[in-house]
C-alpha cells in the first residue's frame, strides 16, 4: 500500500488590495515549494508584492497536510506621489514611492496632482516627469522663471585704456611702461565713452502663476569734466573737444592736457602743471614735479621729489644719495607722492607714499612705504624683494622675499584694525544720539503743530519752533557727514580684516611684522609664508 503523503492545490486569490494563499485538498501527489509560490506570483504579475514572511511560512507548513487552508499573504500597496513647492514658490519637487503590487504612478496622474496644487501647466516639465517614473528619485519638474531686472545705464570707454601697466623691458634693461598703453593720448573730437541705454527687464513668474515684474533700469547722464563734451550728433556719445590724456571718470571721462619733456633738469626748473606730466628721459637731482593728473618717467629718478594727483609710474628705478659719509648711513632725498598708485622698476633710499598701491618690480632696499591698499614686490616675474626700511600697507604686503641672508631688519606693517575699528563704533555710537535728538526735536513741532494753526502761534513760540528747525537741519547735516565718515571707517575696518602678508618663497630673520597692531618677530629662515589677521590674533601658514 502506497503510504506517501498527499498534497493539497495551491491557488492565489487577489481580491481588493489583499493576496491571498489557498490550499485545497486533492489526489495528486504535488507538495508546494517557495519556488511555485513565488512563480505563481509572477504569474499573477506581482513581483513587486511584499509578501508576509510569517504568512507564507504557515501556508508552506500546512501545505505538508491534506487539508483546506487560506491565508492572507501579502497587501498590495499603490505607488505614492509626493510633491513638493518651494517657499519662495518657483522650483516644484516630485518624489514617487513606487508600488508594491498596487497601482502605479502614470505621466496623467503627475499632471492631475500639479492641476490640483495649481501649478502654471506652461512651467511643467514634461521630460523630468518622464524621468521621475524611470528613477523614483527626487526631481525638479516645474520651476518658475526668475524676473531678470533691467540694466543701467553702462559707459564703455572707447580709448581703449590698456589696465595692463606692467612694462615690457627693452634692450637697456628699462621698464617700457609707455608702450604698455598706461599712457594714452588722444586728439580733440576722439570719442571717448559710448552711453548704453538702460534696459527694460524681462518679467518673472511663480509655479503658481504669479507674475513678478521686472524693474526698469536707470537712465544716467553723463557727468561733465573737463575737456570734454557730448556728441551733437549723438547723445550717447562723449568727445574730447581738447588734445591730451583722458582718463576714465564716473559716467564720463575727462581729458588732461600733457606736458612733454626731454628731461627734468636744471634746464627746465621745478615742474608744476595742472594735467598730466610725461619725462621721455630721466629725472636729475634736485628736480621736483608736481602735477593734478600722472607723472610718467621713461628713465630714472634720482634725489628728487615727485608728487601727482593720480598715478607715478617710472620706467627704470628710483634712488637718493648714492654717496653716503663715513660717520653717517645714506640719506632719503628722494620722495614720491601719488594719490593712486606708484610703480617702479626698483626703490632705494626712498620715501614714497602712494593712496593706492605701490608695486616693484625687482626690489626695494631702505624705504620708507606707505600704500593705502597694497604693496606688492616681484609680480609678473620680478625678483620682488624687500630689505630693510619700514613699509605699510593699508590692506595686503606680498612680496617674493622679505628680509635678507644678512639678517637686516626688515619692519612691514599691514592693516589699521586696532586704529580704525574704535572710531567705527564712536562714530556710529555718535549717529544713534543724534538720530535720537533729531526724532526728540521732531516730536517737539509735531506738539507745537497740533496745539495751535501758524496763525494763532505767539511770537516766542514762533521762534522757538524756527530755533528747533534749524537745531534740526544742522543734526541732519551732521548726520550726513557722520554717515560719510561711517562708510570710510567700514571700509577701512574690512581691510584690516583681510589683511595679509606674504612672502612666496623666503622669510628671513629679523623680520619685524605688525598685523592690525599686533607684533610677530621671525627668528629663524622660512620658506613660503603667508600671515593674516584672524581671531584677533597673527595667524601663520
Amino acid at each position: 500500500m502506497d503510504t506517501t503523503p498527499l498534497y493539497p492545490v495551491f491557488s492565489l486569490t487577489l481580491s481588493g488590495e489583499t493576496l491571498t494563499g489557498n490550499l485545497a485538498r486533492a489526489t495528486e501527489r504535488n507538495p508546494l515549494t517557495l519556488e511555485k509560490l513565488n512563480h505563481e506570483v509572477a504569474v499573477h504579475k506581482l513581483e513587486d508584492v511584499c509578501l508576509n514572511g510569517k504568512a507564507v511560512s504557515a501556508l508552506l507548513d500546512h501545505s505538508r497536510i491534506n487539508q483546506d487552508f487560506s491565508i492572507e499573504i501579502a497587501k498590495l500597496i499603490d505607488a505614492e506621489l509626493t510633491i513638493t513647492i518651494s517657499d519662495n514658490k518657483m522650483i516644484v519637487t516630485a518624489e514617487v514611492t513606487p508600488a508594491k503590487g498596487g497601482k502605479p504612478i502614470t505621466r496623467a496622474d503627475i499632471l492631475a496632482a500639479l492641476h490640483t496644487e495649481g501649478i502654471s501647466s506652461d512651467l511643467v516639465n514634461i521630460p523630468a516627469i518622464d524621468k521621475l517614473l524611470k528613477t523614483a528619485s527626487p526631481t525638479i519638474i516645474a520651476q518658475g522663471r526668475e524676473v531678470e531686472h533691467g540694466s543701467d545705464t553702462r559707459f564703455i570707454e572707447k580709448f581703449f585704456l590698456d589696465k595692463n601697466t606692467t612694462p615690457t623691458i627693452n634692450e637697456k634693461n628699462y621698464a617700457e611702461f609707455f608702450e604698455t598703453k598706461a599712457y594714452i593720448h588722444v586728439e580733440a573730437g576722439a570719442e571717448l565713452v559710448r552711453r548704453i541705454l538702460p534696459t527694460e527687464g524681462t518679467d518673472g513668474i511663480t509655479v503658481l502663476g504669479k507674475i513678478l515684474p521686472a524693474k526698469k533700469g536707470k537712465l544716467l547722464q553723463f557727468k561733465k569734466y573737463p575737456g570734454t563734451k557730448i556728441s551733437e550728433k549723438d547723445a550717447d556719445q562723449l568727445c574730447a573737444t581738447i588734445s591730451g590724456h583722458p582718463v576714465l571718470e564716473i559716467q564720463g571721462a575727462r581729458v588732461d592736457p600733457t606736458l612733454a619733456l626731454k628731461q627734468a633738469n636744471l634746464e627746465t626748473g621745478n615742474i608744476n602743471f595742472e594735467g598730466s606730466v610725461l619725462i621721455n628721459g630721466d629725472v636729475l637731482p634736485q628736480v621736483k614735479i608736481f602735477a593734478t593728473g600722472d607723472i610718467f618717467v621713461k628713465g630714472t629718478v634720482e634725489n628728487a621729489n615727485l608728487e601727482a594727483g593720480n598715478s607715478i609710474i617710472i620706467g627704470g628705478g628710483v634712488i637718493s644719495e648714492s654717496t653716503p659719509t663715513l660717520n653717517e648711513p645714506p640719506k632719503i632725498t628722494t620722495q614720491l607722492r601719488a594719490g593712486c598708485d606708484i610703480q617702479a622698476k626698483f626703490l632705494s633710499l626712498t620715501r614714497a607714499n602712494a593712496g593706492q598701491n605701490i608695486v616693484i618690480q625687482s626690489y626695494a632696499m631702505n624705504c620708507e612705504l606707505n600704500a593705502g591698499h597694497a604693496l606688492l614686490l616681484g609680480e609678473n616675474g620680478g625678483k620682488g624683494t624687500l630689505i630693510g626700511g619700514h613699509s605699510i600697507a593699508g590692506a595686503s604686503v606680498s612680496v617674493q622675499t622679505l628680509g635678507s641672508p644678512a639678517y637686516i631688519v626688515t619692519e612691514v606693517e599691514c592693516g589699521m584694525l586696532h586704529l580704525f575699528a574704535p572710531k567705527l563704533r564712536a562714530c556710529e555710537a555718535l549717529i544713534r544720539k543724534r538720530t535720537s535728538e533729531c526724532q526728540q526735536l521732531n516730536k517737539i513741532l509735531e506738539t507745537i503743530d497740533a496745539n495751535s494753526t501758524t496763525e494763532a502761534l505767539g511770537e516766542i513760540t514762533l521762534n522757538r519752533k524756527k530755533k528747533i528747525q534749524l537745531t534740526i537741519d544742522a543734526i541732519k547735516q551732521q548726520l550726513k557727514d557722520l554717515k560719510e565718515d561711517q562708510s570710510v571707517l567700514q571700509a577701512e575696518v574690512s581691510k584690516g580684516e583681510k589683511a595679509t602678508v606674504q612672502a612666496s618663497r623666503k622669510l628671513f630673520p629679523q623680520s619685524l611684522i605688525r598685523l592690525n597692531g599686533d607684533v610677530y618677530k621671525e627668528q629663524k629662515e622660512r620658506a613660503k609664508t603667508q600671515l593674516s589677521y584672524q581671531a584677533q590674533k597673527i595667524h601663520i601658514e
